[in-house]
């Protein structure tokens, strides 16, 4: 929501090290921001990302068909079988 005449102040961190994140935003709170130097909320803002981080789940590797090829091949010999079986 964004309030008309209210002034927020803000960080931006570019090239977070992330794989997933290319900039983080923060907006300043406005409680305690006296008292707190520049560095100190870069440190914070930077701890923040690096805790917050979410690595993406690997890629899965293709299934091979070869097992469901040979069930198939097996099951058609089986049925191939009792069929002769009956007629021999």
């Amino acid at each position: 929501m964004i309030y008309k005449g209210c002034e927020k102040r803000m960080i931006m961190i570019k090239n977070t090290g992330s794989e997933l994140f290319e900039e983080a935003y923060f907006i300043l709170s406005t409680k305690k921001s006296s008292d707190v130097t520049s560095d100190d909320m870069i440190k914070e803002a930077n701890r923040i990302v690096s805790e917050n981080d979410i690595s993406l789940p690997a890629p899965k590797k293709p299934k091979s068909h070869i097992t469901g090829y040979i069930l198939g091949f097996l099951s058609g010999v089986g049925a191939a079988g009792l069929v002769l079986s009956f007629f021999i």
